[in-house]
């Protein structure tokens, strides 16, 4: 039982929040700079003028210029600038919100004492702000609107009680959504996730997902399929004429002999690595969902490195956000050990 004393759950959400809209701010002002001087940056992507890839990530641009067109009171209408600064601090909360309404529900956090759960909770607020303070380099329209998505297919996948057969189906049919939805803003993410889940499934080492194992397997397999369905779509039917102009592909050969490219990578990295070490130390992937979140990151933190910008660390920043709760709590347990064994 918990006691009457302060609890950091309250602290931490308020917190969350206030640095969100700090962050969104500084992105609602850049934005506004965008749209003053170099409007066409999403203009021809609304239009289908676009090169690639950018213009293969559509649902952010559209979404938002079907709100310009559409909503809107006594006459005024709301500018793309203005609805991408909405949607980025809608996107920051419920990514947020979600995952550390993981954190906080799960097992570990639960069973532990006051100053653990501090220690979990300042953890999750230091990461989460160190993740999203780095969209001060670079940021995108469609990075926290992903945030979101993710967060949200990570807590459709995760276990919420009893498993009936309309839960199931209820669940199934919620991510396939999300993975659609998802796959007009970056598709490979919404890939890379399903490949994860499909992952630990065929593995036998995730037994307690919203789904059963075969269940899973099955919704999984159909969300990669979504992912690329719509990919090749985008690609080959809708935009055919969008190209990338020069710019290769497979950026890894353009970047390999840049240090301060991976010195970003790297500390941006740092978290994922230190919570990879800790598993390889162990010998086995993290149960239920966290080990799907792990191999997705993993994957595509590889993704990234071979086809991105090294120092555009905003490419990795859904999933570095995904990755919380599991690096919180790989942090706790290592605490509870270095506890336990100075107390042997």
């Amino acid at each position: 039982m918990r006691s009457k004393t302060m609890q950091p759950e309250m602290l931490t959400r308020s917190l969350l929040v206030l640095f969100l809209v700090g962050i969104c701010s500084r992105g609602y002002g850049y934005y506004n700079q965008v749209l003053l001087h170099t409007p066409q940056v999403w203009m021809d992507v609304i239009a289908g003028r676009a090169s690639a890839p950018e213009q293969y990530r559509i649902g952010v641009a559209d979404a938002a210029y079907w709100v310009t067109e559409h909503v809107g009171w006594a006459g005024h209408t709301l500018r793309l600038s203005q609805v991408f600064g909405i949607f980025d601090l809608v996107g920051g909360w419920v990514a947020t919100w979600v995952l550390y309404r993981l954190l906080v529900r799960s097992e570990s956090y639960r069973e532990s004492g006051a100053a653990m759960r501090w220690f979990a909770s300042a953890s999750f607020l230091a990461l989460a702000l160190y993740a999203l303070d780095w969209l001060n380099w670079y940021q995108k329209i469609g990075t926290l609107p992903t945030a979101a998505l993710v967060a949200a297919m990570v807590w459709m996948w995760s276990a919420q009680g009893g498993r009936s057969a309309r839960s199931e189906v209820g669940a199934a049919v919620g991510i396939l959504a999300l993975v659609a939805m998802q796959s007009f803003v970056r598709a490979d993410i919404a890939m890379v996730l399903c490949v994860g889940v499909l992952v630990v499934s065929v593995m036998r080492v995730a037994p307690e997902l919203a789904l059963r194992r075969g269940a899973a397997i099955v919704t999984s397999t159909l969300g990669v399929l979504i992912a690329g369905g719509v990919q090749v779509y985008l690609m080959k039917v809708r935009y055919p004429q969008a190209s990338y102009d020069g710019v290769p592909a497979f950026m890894l050969a353009h970047d390999f002999l840049r240090p301060t490219m991976w010195a970003a990578t790297l500390i941006y990295l740092a978290p994922l690595l230190w919570t990879t070490s800790v598993w390889v130390r162990r010998r086995e992937l993290p149960a239920r969902m966290d080990g799907a979140v792990l191999v997705s990151a993993l994957a595509y933190a590889v993704m990234w490195i071979c086809m991105g910008r090294l120092d555009e660390v905003r490419v990795f920043l859904p999933m570095a956000l995904a990755t919380l709760p599991l690096i919180v709590k790989a942090a706790m347990q290592c605490v509870t050990e270095a506890g336990a064994g100075a107390q042997a």
